[in-house]
């Protein structure tokens, strides 16, 4: 009985030590973003901050807009607690990313709200930047904003007493809500009768068909597009935009996020973090790189690339059906054939 008692005080020991390091791990982990851990300066290829209106009177809004330039490796966040001080109230943060040729434009745009008279400063703001050289801070120095008053500089504004009492003749309308209730409920009787007279015959309402899945809406989209032959057309250019729209609005709606809405950057890094059965990566990411080029740098394909791109669409749809759907075709098929069969 000893050794069994002396075994389990000692697990229940080690339990006890473990807990607080397993507990202080996520916290480790999220403030390895926090740019305030950051000791190294970033060194973007361009920053900019400016705020427009630079005068605002008490109350009005203004937008502070930040832009960095910097390579495609580096990405830049605003810390999640921003404030610009006790006389702003922030409105809404508005961040964009742009990436061309190597090089993305990261752009914030604040708005906010001043509530006090003078030149306010908004301080300096400090921004995350995470790349291969690991995580570091960028400070930038904001502009400063004037409140103004609500009267204009050459107006003052004048306290006088308060006046005496004025006789308010309050005049009596009860005659004529007598008249105008009287035309009103007659009205209301003359169009219940012609609507009783002329009311329409029932008309029967047609049934409401169910929505087609994802899958079957994605391949007739598809299906359209193949038949109308834009590269043919000389329209190559649309063809690629209007593929990568189907496409998009597919992958969005059957792994639940908007991919319409994001850019070729931020649509694979969202697939890495999303289970995406059936979808081969490497190839999605090959295939997207082929019509960026083809949209954005002018790249002229061939009708053999056009028809390619197509048939990798179609092959993306077929191999990310849901199994569910999957099954029920193979069940319908199995149907048809015992109904042909002698």
């Amino acid at each position: 009985m000893l050794p069994r008692a002396a075994t389990l005080a000692l697990l229940l020991a080690l339990g006890v030590v473990a807990s607080p390091a397993r507990a202080q791990a996520p916290a480790e982990a999220e403030a390895d973003t926090d740019p305030a851990r950051a000791s190294a300066q970033a060194a973007p290829r361009a920053v900019s901050a400016v705020v427009s209106p630079d005068q605002v009177r008490l109350g009005e809004s203004f937008t502070l807009t930040i832009e960095v330039r910097d390579s495609s490796e580096v990405r830049y966040e605003l810390p999640p607690d921003l404030s610009l001080g006790k006389e702003f109230d922030l409105v809404r943060i508005t961040p964009t990313r742009a990436t061309k040729d190597g090089e993305t434009v990261t752009r914030f745009v604040i708005e906010a709200l001043l509530f006090e008279l003078g030149e306010k400063p908004l301080g300096s703001l400090v921004l995350s930047a995470a790349g291969p050289q690991g995580l570091r801070r960028l400070t930038i120095q904001a502009p400063t904003v004037t409140g103004t008053g609500v009267l204009p500089e050459d107006q003052e504004a004048e306290l006088h007493d308060i006046l005496p009492p004025v006789e308010v003749l309050v005049p009596r309308y009860t005659a004529l809500w007598i008249i105008a209730g009287t035309i009103l409920a007659t009205l209301t009787l003359l169009l219940l009768w012609r609507w009783l007279k002329g009311r329409p015959k029932r008309v029967p309402v047609a049934p409401i068909v169910p929505r087609a899945p994802a899958h079957e809406r994605a391949l007739a989209r598809l299906e359209e597009l193949q038949r109308e032959d834009l590269p043919g057309q000389g329209r190559a250019k649309e063809f690629h935009f209007l593929l990568s729209e189907i496409l998009r609005d597919y992958l969005g709606e059957r792994f639940g996020f908007l991919a319409l809405d994001m850019t070729t950057e931020e649509l694979l890094a969202t697939l890495t973090r999303t289970a995406t059965p059936g979808l081969v990566y490497s190839r999605f990411e090959a295939w997207c790189s082929e019509g960026d080029l083809v949209k954005y740098a002018k790249l002229q394909p061939t009708p053999a690339s056009c028809k390619q791109a197509i048939e990798d669409a179609f092959g993306f749809v077929r191999d990310t059906v849901p199994a569910s759907a999957a099954r029920g075709a193979v069940r319908q098929g199995r149907s048809h054939t015992g109904a042909a069969a002698p």
